[in-house]
């Protein structure tokens, strides 16, 4: 009996981590940490190993509803689904993560949210500045500033050749430090 609540617990946090890589990434951070604390439920009592698959059928079902939610608040997505398309990609989500699904409609409209992952950047009308900035999501935002005095020199990686890996030598004569 343990065994096959083992064997049931183990396929539905398969689940799962399967539907939270659906996400964004600060929804996939929290689905990481709930499905790691039932995880941790870890006994041979036959109660707790039914309270800790109920607790994963109970996640995998709030995870497929915040899934459907995303989907269906996505502008391409509420410009494409129309009618019977809404009740299977309804049913598409039903199965979701499960082994050996297949999704028609899901996998040509949604693309999740990946802000945090995405960033800015701004060059000076010069190129002698370029500007970065990137969110973290929920923390604020990391800030890169770069600034030259010879842009003419290049912001590309520099060709091993042309450098010295010799940090007192330097490729140009302007390029040396005041005396």
């Amino acid at each position: 009996m343990g065994e096959s609540l083992d064997g049931e617990f183990h396929y539905l946090s398969g689940v799962a981590n399967r539907i939270s890589q659906a996400l964004n990434d600060h929804d996939q951070k929290l689905a990481r940490k709930w499905i790691n604390k039932i995880s941790s439920y870890n006994s041979k009592n036959l109660e707790v190993a039914r309270s800790r698959n109920e607790l994963m059928r109970n996640l995998v079902g709030v995870l497929r509803s915040e899934l459907l939610f995303r989907v269906l608040s996505t502008k391409k997505v509420k410009a494409k689904i129309r009618g019977s398309d809404l009740k299977e990609l309804r049913r598409e989500i039903a199965t979701f993560g499960e082994p050996g699904h297949t999704s028609r409609i899901l996998k040509n409209v949604y693309e999740p949210d990946r802000a945090q992952t995405s960033f800015m950047s701004i060059w000076s009308p010069d190129k002698r500045t370029y500007l970065a900035a990137k969110p973290i999501g929920g923390e604020g935002a990391l800030i890169y500033m770069a600034v030259t005095p010879h842009p003419e020199l290049g912001w590309d990686l520099p060709d091993p050749n042309a450098f010295t890996t010799d940090f007192y030598s330097y490729p140009t004569d302007d390029c040396m430090p005041p005396p």
